[in-house]
């Protein structure tokens, strides 16, 4: 979802005014769409093919370039400061190329949007089974059933 992308990077231009933001995306309309939210001077994507036209003997097929593609990619997000990533296998490189290529570089900051939004749903599910339950019981109270809401739709917002 690109707007939980958009939130974290206006924290962190919001924190750091001066900050890039690097996307690994071969996903142009998603670059499109990045680049005219935070304009040019602060986005840099990943530049896709360049590697393919420097050397076009070595990359000769479309499998050889992405997979050219992919490395590039990993290697530029191990060397960042922050990394705010879904599961993706090019994140999960760019982590471990971070620990073994750069090991006297600081760990790397990661923010894990898919992990962050799947406990907010396991918490806003785990609170609606509890309300819907303290709701149809005969001895529930009313009042922490409320509470259970209150909460849920703090979660939400």
């Amino acid at each position: 979802d690109p707007s939980l992308y958009i939130y974290k990077f206006e924290q962190e231009l919001s924190d750091h005014p001066t900050g890039k933001l690097f996307l690994a995306t071969d996903d142009r309309n998603y670059t499109k769409l990045i680049s005219q939210r935070f304009g040019s001077d602060q986005l840099w994507a990943s530049p896709q093919s360049s590697a393919a036209e420097k050397f076009p003997q070595v990359f000769a097929n479309e499998k050889d370039r992405a997979c050219a593609e992919v490395l590039m990619d990993s290697l530029f997000l191990a060397l960042s400061s922050k990394l705010i990533k879904c599961w993706s296998a090019v994140s999960e490189f760019a982590v471990y190329f971070r620990h073994t290529l750069f090991p006297s570089m600081q760990p790397l900051d990661i923010v894990d949007l898919e992990a962050a939004n799947q406990v907010k749903r396991d918490k806003a599910n785990y609170l609606i089974r509890k309300a819907t339950t303290l709701s149809m019981s005969s001895s529930s109270d009313d009042g922490k059933c409320c509470e259970e809401m209150i909460a849920l739709r703090r979660l939400e917002n």
